[in-house]
């Protein structure tokens, strides 16, 4: 069971003969991690040739659908976030659920899969239903995604709510053996649950990628470059890996700190920023997710810091595919990937000391030595984790389930 997560992919080459799926995600078209992983699934499902609907909403092409409605809410107290995300939540469901099953109705899907978002009173209206089996997809790339389902800062009959949907699916596949050990305490047996970690597209994240003139430039001043790419708390520790930076460049004076995502605002609300890595920082602000590659091929060493073991570290998949050493802090999976494809090497996580130390090593290292890292980690990423083979191994497991429960 130790590597189930990484390898779990590699048990599923075969596609899958010709299925009508269903794909219930209200996530999809956000441009940040769970989108990626919702949109890339479905394309590789369509490249695969089965037919796919998306629902509540359709599949958009571009990184630029709609972002989280809690975003959308930010000039209100937080207090009133809650109550009118219900009050929305209500009405849409109110507009929308009786359609929504009608499409799922005309379909007839061989697979209704899942994917729980904050008040999501229309997916409870299309899943109310008599009959109705489901697969859930519990990604926890969301932050507070997990404390619903373990009932943390919720009301009682919200927790009841979460609670009831996972324990009615036919099966949970979970991102990562932390979120399933998570599952497995609320009551779901082990036979109606599985792991199956991230993907990366390998074309786009490729060592071949175009790089972006202005930042190939700024990296031209310095000896090394460590690259980070990512969103800021609470799922990355920034503090952690900006005191990181610091510890590095008092060591290595040649070196420079590139964030693709981040905007210098951003690092300089830190509690560990300093005025002294300012020459040494480049933020590229919020990027699209296919320009990320263009930035960070012309870092030497990508680095990252985790705060929780309970998401898939798609952002690891990516660095790994970029042909790049990697430096982490973090454990559970994301550990296990860095010492299985022998990219680079990990630390605890929230230990910055032993960050910087591992960074200066394997910035240390010669050209040729970080090349031959780098290549390890690309080998390994190509064989057990492009979309199409995390795609076919989903359908898999959730076939798997439904046969399990329907007998």
């Amino acid at each position: 069971m130790h590597s189930r997560a990484c390898t779990v992919a590699d048990e599923y080459s075969e596609v899958t003969d010709h299925m009508r799926i269903c794909y219930y995600n209200r996530l999809l078209n956000v441009p940040w991690g769970c989108g990626v992983h919702g949109r890339a699934l479905v394309e590789a499902w369509i490249a695969a040739g089965h037919d796919v609907l998306c629902l509540p909403d359709p599949l958009f092409r571009e990184d630029a659908g709609p972002g989280p409605a809690v975003g959308r809410l930010a000039w209100m107290p937080s207090t009133v976030h809650g109550p009118v995300q219900d009050a929305r939540a209500r009405l849409v469901s109110a507009l929308s659920g009786h359609e929504q099953t009608m499409q799922i109705q005309r379909l007839e899907p061989d697979l209704l899969i899942t994917r729980r978002a904050h008040y999501d009173y229309c997916l409870d209206s299309v899943l109310r239903r008599p009959g109705t089996p489901y697969v859930a997809e519990v990604n926890a790339v969301l932050a507070d995604e997990l404390a619903e389902f373990s009932g943390r800062q919720m009301l009682p009959w919200e927790r009841r709510r979460e609670q009831g949907y996972l324990l009615k699916a036919s099966g949970a596949v979970c991102v990562s053996e932390a979120v399933q050990a998570s599952l497995r305490a609320l009551g779901l047996p082990s036979e109606r649950l599985g792991v199956l970690s991230n993907g990366v597209d390998t074309d786009l994240f490729s060592p071949g990628a175009t790089p972006d003139a202005a930042t190939t430039h700024w990296a031209s001043g310095f000896r090394r470059v460590y690259g980070y790419t990512g969103t800021l708390p609470p799922t990355h520790d920034t503090a952690g890996l900006l005191r990181a930076a610091q510890l590095v460049a008092e060591e290595q004076q040649d070196s420079g700190f590139l964030f693709v995502g981040p905007k210098l605002a951003d690092l300089q609300g830190q509690s560990t920023w300093t005025t002294a890595l300012q020459s040494r920082v480049r933020c590229t602000g919020q990027v699209r997710h296919k320009d990320v590659p263009s930035h960070l091929v012309s870092a030497h060493v990508l680095w990252t810091a985790f705060r929780s073991d309970y998401l898939s570290p798609l952002k690891l998949y990516e660095y790994l595919a970029l042909g790049k050493p990697v430096v982490l802090s973090g454990n559970g999976e994301a550990e296990r990937v860095v010492e299985e494809s022998g990219c680079g090497t990990s630390v605890q996580r929230e230990d910055a000391a032993a960050l910087a130390s591992a960074a200066i090593s394997i910035g240390g290292l010669t050209s040729g030595e970080l090349t031959r890292l780098g290549a390890a980690g690309r080998r390994w990423v190509e064989k057990r984790h492009t979309w199409s083979v995390v795609a076919a191994g989903f359908l898999e497991l959730a076939m798997d389930m439904s046969a399990k429960v329907a007998s």
